[in-house]
């Protein structure tokens, strides 16, 4: 299910001020690379095609698309001395219009390739307490840029955000749902009634589709076919969400920043959405029969939800 932050927008909004937002790979016809590379979405040159770098170069996408972090604000393969060693961050991003060197660091990206699965296979995805060797090289990564704020983990399947807190001596690290937007604002995560609808790019949306089927079959233990019309209600529930939404309702659909890392926070969640998906099965009571109900547990509503 989308997240909060990347729902399928009713209407297309008005283009922003200021610098474009245009998907830099879609100005003009597809420039012809050979065999093996790909085009960098960030710096616009050829480089080796791995498994990794298709990773990134989602995640780049997505950080233009969701965020709106213009790719002039991006570096790729940043050098950054921790402990002593050279570490590669995989998008730095900078301050807007700020200089790229270290101080002006303000989000880290490190990346991961995307684990194999057969057609037959689950991935049971982690939270942030059982991924903690890998988010390790992150936070020292963050505490050797002086000014960092967010960090982020992905390997495609798996996205974990975290922000820092610097003390006097020392770097406190949360975790959270969401990035914020390029000005930093939480608004539309953390207050419903300032929530804004913004349209998904088809291939992120896809891959946030997939993630969630993944998180029921192989966190929540139910079959395939299960987990499918699990998530099809969730689905259901969201665009029914966005039509009243635009009507002038009250959002529902949506997580606070902070509430899915906490179990009254997921409680809050799920009974939003059960509350919505039951109001939906009365407006459209010969489409939905009386038998069919949520019965994700509030840990995987509020994962599907974020």
């Amino acid at each position: 299910m989308a997240r909060a932050r990347k729902p399928m927008a009713l209407e297309p909004e008005p283009p922003p001020d200021g610098p474009s937002t245009e998907d830099p790979t879609s100005a003009g016809e597809a420039e012809a690379v050979e065999e093996g590379k790909v085009i960098d979405y960030i710096t616009g040159r050829p480089i080796p095609e791995t498994e990794k770098e298709r990773v990134r170069q989602r995640t780049a996408r997505a950080l233009l698309h969701e965020f709106s972090i213009l790719v002039e604000d991006m570096e790729p393969d940043l050098r950054v001395a921790v402990d002593g060693k050279k570490r590669k961050i995989a998008i730095a991003i900078f301050d807007p219009g700020a200089k790229h060197t270290p101080e002006n660091v303000r989000r880290v990206v490190l990346c991961q390739k995307e684990p194999k699965l057969t057609e037959k296979s689950t991935y049971k995805l982690r939270d942030h307490a059982q991924a903690d060797n890998d988010l390790t090289l992150l936070k020292d990564v963050m505490v050797a840029l002086p000014n960092s704020r967010y960090g982020m983990w992905t390997n495609s399947l798996e996205v974990f955000y975290f922000s820092r807190e610097k003390t006097r001596f020392d770097s406190k690290f949360a975790p959270i749902g969401d990035w914020p937007q390029a000005d930093e604002s939480f608004s539309a995560r953390d207050v419903a009634s300032e929530a804004r609808l913004r349209r998904a790019d088809g291939d992120l949306l896809r891959t946030s589709f997939r993630r969630c089927h993944n998180f029921i079959h192989g966190n929540e233990g139910m079959p395939k076919d299960a987990a499918f019309w699990q998530f099809l209600y969730l689905i259901f529930a969201k665009i029914y969400d966005e039509q009243r939404v635009a009507e002038g309702a009250e959002r529902r659909f949506w997580a606070g920043a902070s509430e899915p890392f906490n179990n009254d926070g997921r409680e809050v969640i799920a009974k939003r959405v059960r509350d919505l998906f039951a109001a939906m099965k009365k407006q459209y009571a010969t489409v939905f029969r009386d038998g069919d109900q949520l019965t994700l547990s509030p840990r995987a509503l509020a994962f599907m939800v974020a």
